[in-house]
């Protein structure tokens, strides 16, 4: 399936627009520095920001052939930072 939003990694700017928006921008490859969108309160900010890291770290662990969790160990790792990205921490 091709892949139709922005590559991430996606940040959470540090100031809040005019708006009382947060704006969440593309950080890396061909689309850095783009809006990604415009988003009310910072909670909701910081779960769109780790939307790519998100979809990676599930497309990754759905796509792994290993059954055995203790030998999915990196995809773990990638799968807890998007969490953790996403509560803002």
């Amino acid at each position: 399936m091709e892949k139709k939003y922005s590559p991430g990694p996606w940040e959470l700017t540090p100031q809040r627009l005019e708006s009382g928006m947060y704006e969440v921008c593309s950080t890396g490859g061909p689309t850095m520095g783009i809006r990604v969108a415009d988003v009310n309160g910072p909670d909701n900010a910081c779960l769109i920001a780790a939307a790519p890291e998100m979809y990676a770290a599930l497309d990754a662990f759905f796509n792994e052939d290993r059954i055995h969790l203790n030998d999915n160990a990196d995809i773990l790792r990638k799968m807890r930072a998007a969490f953790l990205k996403a509560r803002g921490e």
